[in-house]
């Protein structure tokens, strides 16, 4: 790396690392963040997160109730926020010294014993141990940021007391024995971690706040939710090398459902990922903050729909014409509705509201995106609804990932269908035919910004 201190740059004059360097502050309020691509180590923690989302579902799998649900969901929320921690990090400082890249050998080795010690609230010492390992690591690096660079201390000073509180309590469910206690300080720890967003959104001023770069802060967002969807076809295609000849066409049938829904989800997806200058992270404080938990909430999801995946295939290889447990029905059907929900509500967060500025919208216009915005809420109720239809007749693994397959191929291909029909047709067919050209052309224009259908994807 070059050495962080530009005056120091000329001086030595060439590549190297130091002892102890000054970060770099990467974003200012006022001035456009340059695009960046995601870092070394940050795809480093994308793998220790793989391992992580492989260890969560695997101990749900074996937990398949209201008591392994809660445990999943304390436990993902710790992992993700962890992660989520050195997101926040890596996208406003950047420090190329070797006293960085020892704090953050020490966070890594936290993540890595977070991975080893998942086993919901039994193992709490572990975990905690390798939580306040992390945590103490990030917040020295902090810490370095605070001692040289006075623009960002009130900054840091303002998340350091939270880190603090949500570290102090999981030291502490170190030495309790009681499992019912342990899950009050991690719940509480999480909580805590959820209102840091609000506290430097909300509570701080601009003028002391770090902007984010928008561009490589929704990357890896993206990639977390990628990361747990990836789950799905581990899940799929891992230890199944071998089988009986009579369960191999069994199998692929199940191999080409899972992969048509993961698929499914991924274009919807993508498709809702809006350009830098639509993204939610731009429009204000409030959409913001719900933006990033809402990636929280998909993320989630996905590896919910992991975990159903899992129980899916055994019983697919096991016995096909079996019925599933209510509960693993249920978890698939809810994993998807919700991950389907939540697309949703991001949709909204990015384009609810836009318009071409000073183009009042003819009627035509305005109800065309009226059912537009039916047809995708609807959508994300269908699985239910079709888990609900499917409870009466069987609960057969194969005609249960099938059905949800074919639902989320359904959905996309009539969102194709109403996107090309009303949105690649001339201006003159989406619109009353009485108004002026003026008028059509920019209810067009806006009809297309509205749904980010633009060349800027």
């Amino acid at each position: 790396m070059v050495a962080d201190d530009d005056d120091d740059d000329d001086k030595v004059g060439f590549v190297g690392r130091r002892l102890v360097g000054r970060p770099h502050q990467l974003n200012e309020w006022g001035r456009e963040s340059e695009e960046r691509a995601a870092g070394y180590w940050e795809l480093f923690t994308d793998l220790v997160l793989v391992a992580a989302a492989a260890n969560v579902a695997d101990h749900f799998l074996e937990h398949q109730s209201g008591a392994g649900l809660f445990a999943f969901v304390v436990v993902f929320q710790v992992f993700y926020t962890v992660w989520m921690d050195y997101v926040h990090f890596s996208t406003r400082f950047e420090d190329a010294s070797l006293l960085h890249s020892s704090l953050l050998f020490l966070f890594l080795m936290g993540m890595a014993g977070m991975v080893v010690h998942t086993d919901g609230f039994a193992d709490n010492s572990g975990f905690a141990v390798s939580v306040c390992l992390a945590r103490a690591a990030l917040m020295l690096m902090y810490g370095c940021v605070a001692w040289y660079l006075p623009r960002a201390r009130r900054f840091v000073f303002t998340l350091l007391p939270m880190y603090t509180v949500t570290l102090l309590l999981f030291f502490a469910s170190i030495f309790v024995e009681s499992v019912g206690a342990v899950q009050v300080l991690w719940t509480l720890s999480c909580v805590v971690h959820l209102l840091m967003p609000c506290r430097i959104a909300f509570g701080m001023a601009p003028r002391d706040s770090i902007p984010l770069n928008i561009g490589h802060f929704s990357e890896r967002l993206g990639c977390g939710v990628l990361v747990m969807l990836g789950e799905s076809v581990v899940s799929a295609t891992l230890k199944y090398n071998s089988l009986h000849h009579t369960a191999r066409s069994r199998y692929y049938a199940g191999l080409f459902f899972v992969f048509l829904l993961v698929f499914g989800l991924c274009l919807m997806f993508f498709h809702v990922r809006p350009p830098h200058h639509l993204h939610a992270l731009r429009r204000s404080r409030l959409h913001a903050v719900s933006c990033m938990t809402m990636y929280e909430v998909l993320s989630a999801c996905v590896l919910a729909i992991g975990v159903g995946v899992k129980r899916v295939m055994e019983h697919i290889i096991d016995d096909a014409d079996a019925s599933m447990p209510p509960f693993a029905v249920w978890l698939l059907a809810v994993g998807v509705s919700a991950s389907l929900l939540s697309l949703f509500v991001l949709r909204v967060l990015h384009y609810w509201g836009r318009r071409s500025a000073g183009v009042e919208e003819p009627s035509p216009i305005k109800r065309l995106k009226a059912w537009w915005w039916a047809l995708l809420g609807f959508g994300t109720v269908v699985p239910l609804i079709m888990t609900s239809m499917l409870s009466l007749v069987e609960r057969a693994a194969l005609t249960v990932v099938g059905v949800h397959a074919c639902t989320v191929a359904v959905l996309l291909v009539a969102e194709s269908c109403y996107v090309h029909y009303f949105f690649y047709t001339e201006p003159s067919s989406s619109v009353a035919k009485g108004a002026p050209l003026a008028a059509q052309a920019d209810a067009h224009a806006s009809l297309l910004a509205h749904h980010s259908l633009t060349s800027e994807q």
